[in-house]
Protein backbone atom coordinates (compact mmCIF):
# COMPACT_ATOMS: atom_id res chain seq x y z
CA UNK A 1 0.00 0.00 0.00
CA UNK A 2 1.49 3.67 -1.29
CA UNK A 3 1.33 6.73 0.95
CA UNK A 4 -1.78 7.74 -1.60
CA UNK A 5 -4.11 4.89 -0.71
CA UNK A 6 -3.44 5.41 3.09
CA UNK A 7 -4.48 8.80 2.78
CA UNK A 8 -7.29 8.28 0.78
CA UNK A 9 -8.31 5.52 3.20
CA UNK A 10 -7.80 7.96 6.19
CA UNK A 11 -10.37 10.48 4.57
CA UNK A 12 -13.08 7.37 3.89
CA UNK A 13 -12.59 6.75 7.86
CA UNK A 14 -12.78 10.27 8.28
CA UNK A 15 -15.93 11.13 6.46
CA UNK A 16 -17.60 7.60 8.46
CA UNK A 17 -17.07 8.81 11.53
CA UNK A 18 -18.42 11.98 10.89
CA UNK A 19 -21.68 11.14 8.90
CA UNK A 20 -22.11 8.78 12.23
CA UNK A 21 -21.45 12.19 14.97
CA UNK A 22 -24.31 13.92 12.96
CA UNK A 23 -26.42 10.99 12.92
CA UNK A 24 -25.33 9.96 16.43
CA UNK A 25 -27.82 12.45 18.39
CA UNK A 26 -31.17 11.41 16.67
CA UNK A 27 -30.33 7.95 17.50
CA UNK A 28 -29.69 8.63 20.44
CA UNK A 29 -32.80 10.33 21.38
CA UNK A 30 -34.55 7.47 19.62
CA UNK A 31 -35.44 9.17 16.50
CA UNK A 32 -33.08 7.23 14.21
CA UNK A 33 -32.16 3.36 14.23
CA UNK A 34 -28.84 2.08 14.58
CA UNK A 35 -29.13 0.74 10.67
CA UNK A 36 -29.89 4.56 9.62
CA UNK A 37 -26.92 6.09 11.49
CA UNK A 38 -24.81 3.04 9.86
CA UNK A 39 -25.97 3.97 6.24
CA UNK A 40 -25.34 7.56 7.03
CA UNK A 41 -21.54 6.13 7.82
CA UNK A 42 -21.32 4.51 4.58
CA UNK A 43 -22.83 6.84 2.73
CA UNK A 44 -20.09 9.56 4.59
CA UNK A 45 -17.31 7.24 3.47
CA UNK A 46 -18.14 7.35 0.04
CA UNK A 47 -19.00 11.33 -0.62
CA UNK A 48 -16.02 12.26 1.79
CA UNK A 49 -16.54 15.05 4.72
CA UNK A 50 -17.48 17.71 3.29
CA UNK A 51 -20.52 15.67 0.78
CA UNK A 52 -21.26 13.57 4.34
CA UNK A 53 -22.54 17.29 5.69
CA UNK A 54 -24.62 17.59 2.32
CA UNK A 55 -25.76 14.40 2.30
CA UNK A 56 -27.43 14.23 6.10
CA UNK A 57 -28.73 18.18 5.34
CA UNK A 58 -30.59 16.64 2.75
CA UNK A 59 -31.43 13.21 3.84
CA UNK A 60 -32.86 15.14 6.59
CA UNK A 61 -34.82 17.20 4.43
CA UNK A 62 -35.75 14.38 2.17
CA UNK A 63 -37.24 12.48 5.89
CA UNK A 64 -39.26 15.76 6.78
CA UNK A 65 -41.09 15.72 3.03
CA UNK A 66 -41.35 11.82 3.43
CA UNK A 67 -43.32 12.53 7.44
CA UNK A 68 -44.93 15.00 6.30
CA UNK A 69 -46.62 13.06 3.07
CA UNK A 70 -47.04 9.99 5.10
CA UNK A 71 -49.61 12.53 7.49
CA UNK A 72 -50.84 13.91 4.45
CA UNK A 73 -51.90 10.13 3.17
CA UNK A 74 -53.02 9.14 6.19
CA UNK A 75 -55.03 12.11 6.87
CA UNK A 76 -53.51 12.97 9.97
CA UNK A 77 -54.03 16.92 9.20
CA UNK A 78 -54.89 17.63 13.04
CA UNK A 79 -51.23 16.30 13.63
CA UNK A 80 -49.73 18.38 11.04
CA UNK A 81 -51.52 21.59 12.70
CA UNK A 82 -50.76 20.97 15.83
CA UNK A 83 -46.51 21.17 14.89
CA UNK A 84 -45.94 24.81 14.67
CA UNK A 85 -47.95 25.05 17.84
CA UNK A 86 -45.49 22.76 19.74
CA UNK A 87 -42.43 24.00 17.78
CA UNK A 88 -43.31 27.57 19.14
CA UNK A 89 -43.67 26.32 22.80
CA UNK A 90 -40.35 24.67 22.47
CA UNK A 91 -38.62 28.00 21.51
CA UNK A 92 -40.45 29.82 24.02
CA UNK A 93 -40.10 26.99 26.47
CA UNK A 94 -35.76 27.15 26.01
CA UNK A 95 -35.85 31.12 25.52
CA UNK A 96 -37.82 31.77 28.90
CA UNK A 97 -35.81 28.77 30.80
CA UNK A 98 -32.59 28.37 28.94
CA UNK A 99 -33.97 24.69 29.50
CA UNK A 100 -35.77 22.06 27.19
CA UNK A 101 -39.24 21.28 28.21
CA UNK A 102 -40.08 17.64 27.57
CA UNK A 103 -42.93 17.28 25.13
CA UNK A 104 -46.01 15.05 26.80
CA UNK A 105 -47.79 13.50 23.53
CA UNK A 106 -49.85 9.99 23.81
CA UNK A 107 -48.43 7.59 22.50
CA UNK A 108 -50.70 6.90 19.87
CA UNK A 109 -50.11 10.53 18.58
CA UNK A 110 -49.05 10.34 14.76
CA UNK A 111 -46.32 12.34 15.14
CA UNK A 112 -44.56 9.66 17.24
CA UNK A 113 -44.95 7.43 14.73
CA UNK A 114 -41.58 5.85 13.00
CA UNK A 115 -41.29 5.12 9.55
CA UNK A 116 -38.39 3.25 6.96
CA UNK A 117 -35.72 6.23 7.02
CA UNK A 118 -33.96 4.10 4.10
CA UNK A 119 -35.76 5.90 1.07
CA UNK A 120 -34.76 9.51 2.98
CA UNK A 121 -31.53 8.70 3.13
CA UNK A 122 -31.00 7.36 -0.26
CA UNK A 123 -33.25 10.47 -1.98
CA UNK A 124 -30.97 12.60 0.37
CA UNK A 125 -27.93 10.87 -0.67
CA UNK A 126 -28.62 11.05 -4.03
CA UNK A 127 -29.65 14.46 -4.34
CA UNK A 128 -26.34 15.69 -2.57
CA UNK A 129 -24.62 13.84 -5.07
CA UNK A 130 -25.83 15.24 -7.86
CA UNK A 131 -26.29 18.28 -6.36
CA UNK A 132 -21.78 18.10 -6.01
CA UNK A 133 -21.29 16.41 -9.03
CA UNK A 134 -20.54 19.60 -11.97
Amino acid sequence: MGAASIGLSAICVLAFLAALAIFLPFYFARGFGAGDVKAMGAVGAFVGPHGAMFAAAWTLIAGAICALTLMIVRREHSAIASLPRRWAWQVFAVYSTGQSVPSVTASDDPTRRRFPYGLAIACGSAFSFLWSTP
